[in-house]
């Protein structure tokens, strides 16, 4: 592989490259890109928008819509990649939905209303439209297919009992889902086309049995072990006592001292009592002796 190549991979520019520069084993590589880069702009995004997210996110997703059309019929940016749809400013809307989606369901009466409509009829109708679309690309099939496809997985959610969602809950399809990213990584080394020797391993069934394996291994012994680092490490600080053990004899005089702490804190914010506040007492009972 050229050091374009490499580069563009490493550094999630993978998807603005010319086909021509490029194999064809780290072409599923631009996805990646655009996750990468979607990560780092709509963080940025939500926290600029506040309240006015739910409202400025689809107004921005239709935006990219708008975009993708105009360029695609006109050429705006002459940008030659593997497919036209493979640039983040042509397909982030597709997202940026999804995100729109997610925040709107916050609001109970908005999902209250989902969980009513997106009935198992509705749903299939719904796959049905998008089918038809996928197939005749009508105009703004891109903006159609990004609407449907979170309104698709979110009926699963809010309906489990439908038969589409049992099918999903079953072990096989929740599995498959665990590892789906792994598969995603390792598919195209061995479903590339026989392009480079040896091609046995590029040969049905060997190649999906391959497959597996490296995402079991993949999943196994890399990524969830960094799923759980990093969900260790997002934790506060006061949670985070695993990370950092401390010696029984360091957290026996830890745990001294805060209670020493603890006390001296309460002496200190009792209210202190004066030599007259003391002689105006004895005085007081002193009276109230002889009154008796």
């Amino acid at each position: 592989m050229p050091r374009s190549e490499w580069l563009s991979s490493l550094f999630f520019f993978r998807n603005y490259l010319s086909p021509q520069l490029l194999s064809s084993y780290t072409g599923h590589f631009w996805s990646l890109s655009v996750e990468e880069h979607f990560y780092l702009i709509f963080p940025a995004l939500l926290i600029l928008a506040g309240r006015r997210a739910r409202f400025i996110i689809p107004a921005l997703a239709l935006g990219f819509g708008i975009w993708r059309t105009l360029d695609m019929h006109y050429n705006l940016l002459n940008i030659q990649t593997i497919a036209p749809t493979q640039r983040t400013d042509r397909c982030a809307d597709a997202l940026l939905w999804a995100c729109a989606l997610a925040i709107w369901i916050r609001d109970e009466r908005v999902k209250g209303f989902l969980e009513r409509r997106l009935t198992f009829t509705v749903w299939l109708l719904l796959a049905g439209i998008y089918i038809f679309t996928w197939y005749h690309a009508p105009a703004m099939n891109g903006t159609i297919e990004g609407i449907l496809v979170p309104v698709l997985i979110l009926g699963t959610v809010l309906n489990p009992r439908n038969p589409v969602s049992r099918l999903f809950e079953l072990r096989g399809p929740v599995w498959i889902g665990r590892v789906s990213y792994s598969l995603y990584l390792w598919q195209t080394i061995l479903f590339a086309g026989r392009y480079y020797e040896p091609n046995v391993l590029q040969t049905f069934p060997l190649n999906a049995v391959v497959l597996l394996a490296c995402a079991c291994l993949s999943y196994y012994l890399l990524e969830k072990p960094m799923i759980a680092w990093g969900h260790r490490f997002s934790r506060p600080r006061e949670h985070r006592e695993s990370l950092i053990p401390l010696a029984p004899p360091v957290r026996e005089r830890f745990s001294q001292s805060f209670t020493l702490g603890s006390e001296r804190s309460q002496v200190r914010s009792q209210p202190r009592v004066t030599k007259n506040q003391e002689q105006r007492s004895e005085i007081g009972n002193q009276r109230s002796e002889t009154g008796d």
